[in-house]
Order: C-alpha cells, then sequence, then structure tokens
C-alpha cells in the first residue's frame, strides 16, 4: 500500500507534494542524486529508507517544492527553503549588483516564453504549474509568469500540446528578488461563428479551434445528398 507520508524522526517525506505527484511522467530526482548514503529509493514515488537515512538534510536543501522537510529548520514560506534564502541575499545586495540582467542559464529557474501563434489558451501550464509560477490575469487573456516562484521543473514544456514554450538564457535578479509579474502572452477574444462561444482570436479566424476540427473530422455529415 502506497504511503504519501513518511518520518524518520527528524525528516519528513510528503509524496503528495512531489513533482512526480503533480505530474505523471516527470523525472525530477535531486533528492535522490545528492543523497551521499542512498535513503531515498527512486521506484516511481520516492520512499525514504529510514535504515540508511544519517540525518544530513542534503535533500531539504535541493527539493523544489519541499515534499522534504525537517523539524530544525521551518521557515514558514511556501518557496523552498533554499529559493528563500537567495532572494533575501538578493534583496540586501541589490544595490551593489552592477546589472540587472545576468545572461546565461541557471538550473534552478528559467525565464519563460509563450509563442503566440502556437498558443491556444487551452490553461493546462496554469493548471499544472506546481509554484503557482503562471497564473492567468483576472480576465484571462493573459497568462502571467514571475521567476522568483519557477523551479525549472519542465512541466509546463511537457504538458503543453502545440510546444509553445520557450527558455531565454537570462535572469533578471531585481524581478526575482521583489517578486515581479511579467505578461507572457496576451489574446484577444472573439465570438465563434458556429458555436457562439469566445475563443482567442488569431489571423482574423471567425471560427474556433474545436469547430474547425469537428467540421474537417466529420466532413461526410456535411454532405448534401445530392452530392452524393
Amino acid at each position: 500500500m502506497f504511503n504519501a507520508t513518511q518520518s524518520n524522526g527528524t525528516l519528513h517525506l510528503d509524496n503528495l507534494k512531489c513533482l512526480r505527484a503533480a505530474y505523471l511522467y516527470n523525472t525530477c530526482s535531486l533528492c535522490a542524486q545528492i543523497c551521499p548514503a542512498n535513503a531515498l529509493a527512486n521506484n516511481q514515488r520516492f520512499v525514504l529508507d529510514t535504515q540508511k537515512c544519517i540525518d544530513c538534510n542534503a535533500c531539504v536543501g535541493v527539493y523544489p517544492t519541499e515534499a522534504i522537510a525537517t523539524k530544525s529548520f521551518d521557515t514558514h514560506s511556501p518557496l523552498p527553503v533554499h529559493r528563500q534564502l537567495l532572494i533575501n541575499s538578493l534583496k540586501k545586495q541589490i544595490e551593489s549588483i552592477p546589472t540587472q540582467r545576468v545572461q546565461r542559464a541557471f538550473s534552478f529557474t528559467q525565464n519563460k516564453t509563450i509563442a503566440f501563434e502556437r498558443c491556444d489558451n487551452c490553461g493546462d501550464c496554469v493548471q499544472f504549474c506546481p509554484t503557482h509560477t503562471l497564473h492567468y490575469s483576472d480576465d484571462h487573456t493573459k497568462i502571467l509568469f514571475v521567476n522568483t516562484q519557477c523551479i525549472a521543473c519542465g512541466i509546463c514544456d511537457d504538458i503543453c500540446k502545440p510546444k509553445a514554450f520557450g527558455a531565454k538564457e537570462e535572469l533578471d535578479v531585481v524581478s526575482m528578488a521583489f517578486g515581479r509579474f511579467e505578461t507572457l502572452i496576451e489574446h484577444h477574444f472573439e465570438i465563434c461563428s458556429k458555436c457562439k462561444v469566445s475563443f482567442p482570436h488569431k489571423n482574423k479566424k471567425t471560427v474556433c479551434n474545436r469547430c474547425r476540427d469537428f467540421v474537417k473530422q466529420n466532413a461526410s455529415l456535411f454532405v448534401m445528398a445530392r452530392d452524393m
């Protein structure tokens, strides 16, 4: 029987917070890779071997969603411990940083882009983002992004059917320190001439993709008797 939570008295593993619980095909294994005692068995869900664990707490430092916690260090923050420490350090040093944008790729976060022509505004990326880095504006016309919370898990890339996501190899340290939002994409909505439901409007189309695909897949239903 699968146990969602495990504890050895010091460490506490909550598999429901693990990225693999958020998305079945996620392959994150940072905790297992850094563990010097091989105490985290990788079998679709991670299992803590309490006999092997040496309480070094290395896994706590790398875990992107704090699925592993320790009683000796609790920040009461929705962000991973190491991310909160980085943000606090950036705020203290922000005036002495020579440039706001660092032009390089980072393993712990990403700046995202969304290709307008590919995005169909399905909302899967927003729904499956485990840290709520991606979210809609109040009117659902924009997808907003804050790199403070991005943990580079790759779920948005994997879940996006039209493959609209890309990444910029840069980090705006000021935006990260103060959690500033960025608009990745903005859609304009029109009413579909067929189903009368609003849809993200592109290239002056008057019919939504759902109606267009239905007509294409069921073309035989629309053939007149005289044409048969």
